[in-house]
């Protein structure tokens, strides 16, 4: 027995010495918090402690698996042999070169990391970072501080107050004063740092550079300071422009060669013209110094048919700077004889109008000469798609609105809120001559409608609904276009403490925001403010309403609790179960014949001892009972029975059975009566 009672530790000691048991890798001096000034430069350690492994010169791992709140101020770790520590490693945690610590922004984070040793388990721990305020004075940074400075360039037409460089500090610090020293310059610097444009761009053309003394001052007196070389680019302007966009000619028919057709004008310096479409043309020439088109040939249709209508391209540019330049389209139409449309002007109307623009107001007065025929032949008709050709209409030879303008609509938005149209003016002679003039009208917006609140306003939460949850939306609309374009908020308010809900200001949201409480208040009455943008040309212009919801707090449901059990089940093949059905008949047999001997050995062992105890006793009562008994069953019998049980001499009952029986005592013979 004192072998068995230590084979237990035997057994742990073999398990162990085997590898069965695996060691956690040990990591010492952690979880801890350490504090870090947030001036600390990148590249600075932080953090250093000691990872135990079993065996020495392993391949350990240390890992940085998550930064909370997350940032990218810290390197991965760095792993060496510790000098201190018999088989352990020292982890370095340093700041990265992006690093840059700002307690107000974030005062701790936590540093989630990993370490394992070969063979043994992975460890997961803490380091929890606690930045630690400075009142550090201003530091300048980057080529802003270095002794050549930084250097921008600027076109000589920048917008005016355009920022144009930003002074690059370390970290942002409240309260500092920025100055340009000796400041003959025309720029300027905001309270935040910010290098301004001239308020007029003639002062940049004719200066090549600027060189700016920036003093970045706190309100303790700290300073640093930076140079900063604005470089000016000299930009050409383009100047080179047409009067007129495009402009149409009539020609008569047989006019005679190198006749002034028409002119040409465009403003700008050191002008000249060209044409340079068609590539090839022989009928039409241009003056490149004056822009005058004269026709090479006689204008004669049967000669040139192809003279009846051309179109030709004209380019206007600077000779010293070709790429200023600017080209019309100029359509240059034979007619025969007696043969002239009407001529209108203005050829092309532009305008731009409210969407609340009334109807019958009139928008144009066009003047039409034709001199073929009386100016009051004319007859004038607007024609456009099915959505223009009904918004204006021509009353004698005044364009006037015939419908509302619509703003708030899909399909004017699809066309940029735009109607064209066309006013045809035509002749009475044969065949008639036509000329058009075509209408722009741009609608713009007039915020007509405020927001209307939403049918639905009540809402349910569960008291322990977590922060963020989504309550519900606030879904107000606006008939302005674009439609529903609301900002949502909420009025009121608890006075410091803080809100329970929120609200999106685009999606009209409402999320928990704080832990509710159903026993200390079940229901929220909330006032919503729904405040329509971008519905009026003037976007200072805006409508709102206020919207009443209610937010019931709710009992939070218990969910039902689900037991699965899974019941286990053994099916058997086929030829297994004959082989267990024939098996089982065979023992079945052979229990049943073994008890079968079992019960008649013990029957015939019985009477024996059962006789052999009663001759035994000292007590003759018991012999002559059953003497007494043979000679009553003798007399019951006949002559030949008596003889056949004159072989047994006693009488007794089987214990199991009950049966009584005869029995003889010297031979062991029985009978069952």
């Amino acid at each position: 027995m004192g072998v068995f009672r230590h084979l237990p530790l035997l057994l742990l000691l073999i398990l162990g010495t085997s590898g069965v048991f695996v060691r956690a890798t040990a990591l010492l001096d952690l979880p801890r918090t350490v504090n870090v000034s947030e001036n600390a430069p990148p590249g600075m350690s932080i953090a250093e402690f000691i990872v135990n492994c079993t065996y020495l010169n392993s391949n350990i791992s240390v890992t940085l698996q998550s930064v909370t709140p997350p940032t990218a101020f810290f390197n991965p770790p760095t792993i060496s042999s510790s000098d201190t520590v018999d088989k352990g490693y020292s982890i370095k945690i340093t700041l990265s070169p992006a690093a840059a610590l700002d307690a107000r922004q974030v005062n701790q984070y936590t540093l989630v990391l990993q370490a394992q040793c070969p063979a043994e388990e992975l460890v997961e721990t803490q380091l929890f970072v606690q930045v630690r305020p400075e009142d550090a004075a201003p530091q300048c940074m980057g080529k802003f501080a270095s002794a050549d400075g930084d250097l921008v360039e600027v076109p000589e037409n920048v917008a005016p107050l355009l920022p144009i460089y930003t002074v690059i500090l370390r970290r942002p610090v409240c309260g500092l004063r920025f100055t340009i020293e000796d400041n003959n310059s025309p720029f300027s610097i905001s309270s935040s740092g910010q290098v301004l444009a001239p308020e007029t761009g003639s002062s940049l053309r004719h200066h090549n550079q600027f060189r700016l003394q920036i003093l970045v001052t706190d309100r303790r007196g700290r300073n640093c300071s930076g140079i900063l070389k604005v470089q000016v680019l000299h930009v050409h302007q383009p100047r080179v422009n047409f009067t007129v966009p495009w402009q149409a000619v009539m020609v008569e028919e047989n006019t005679g060669p190198m006749q002034r057709i028409t002119k040409v004008s465009a403003s700008g310096n050191n002008v000249r013209y060209k044409i340079i479409a068609p590539a090839f043309h022989r009928l039409y020439t241009i003056n490149p110094w004056t822009g005058e088109i004269h026709n090479t040939y006689s204008v004669d249709l049967g000669q040139f048919p192809k003279a009846a209508h051309t179109q030709l391209l004209v380019q206007a540019y600077d000779m010293l700077h070709p790429s200023d330049s600017a080209t019309m389209m100029l359509n240059i139409t034979v007619l025969k004889a007696n043969v002239l449309p009407p001529r209108c002007s203005p050829d092309v109307f532009v305008a731009q109008l409210p969407e609340t623009t009334p109807i019958d107001r009139t928008l144009m007065t066009l003047t039409c000469t034709d001199s073929d025929v009386s100016n009051s032949s004319l007859h004038y008709q607007v024609e456009g798609d099915q959505r223009s050709r009904y918004i204006f209409r021509m009353k004698g030879h005044q364009l006037q609105v015939n419908a509302t303008l619509d703003y708030d609509s899909e399909s004017i938005a699809a066309a940029d809120f735009q109607y064209v149209a066309t006013i045809l003016v035509t002749d009475r002679r044969q065949p008639p001559q036509t000329t058009s003039v075509s209408v722009l009208v741009t609608v713009t917006p007039v915020n007509e409608y405020p927001p209307a609140c939403p049918g639905h306003s009540t809402f349910s939460v569960r008291e322990d609904a977590a922060f963020g949850y989504v309550i519900g939306f606030v879904n107000g609309t606006d008939w302005d276009y674009p439609f529903n374009s609301i900002i949502y908020s909420l009025i009121g308010g608890a006075g410091g403490s803080l809100p329970a809900f929120y609200i999106g200001p685009h999606s009209g949201r409402i999320c928990v925001l704080r832990p509710l409480d159903y026993e200390r208040q079940t229901t929220y009455q909330l006032t919503v403010k729904l405040q329509d943008v971008h519905n009026d040309v003037d976007p200072t212009f805006q409508r709102s309403v206020s919207c009443n919801i209610t937010i019931n707090v709710q009992t939070p449901r218990k969910e039902p609790l689900v037991i699965t059990r899974t019941d286990y089940f053994w099916e058997p093949t086929p030829w297994f179960m004959v082989v267990l059905t024939i098996s089982s008949i065979l023992l079945l047999a052979a229990l049943g014949w073994l008890a079968w001997g079992l019960l008649c050995w013990s029957i015939c062992r019985e009477p024996t001892q059962v006789l052999l105890q009663d001759r035994s006793l000292p007590h003759t009562d018991s012999v002559k009972r059953e003497k007494g008994a043979l000679r009553d069953l003798s007399k019951e019998m006949d002559s030949s029975s008596i003889l056949s049980l004159g072989q047994f001499d006693g009488r007794a009952q089987d214990p199991l059975t009950s049966r009584e029986y005869l029995f003889n005592s010297s031979t062991g013979a029985r009978r069952w009566i």
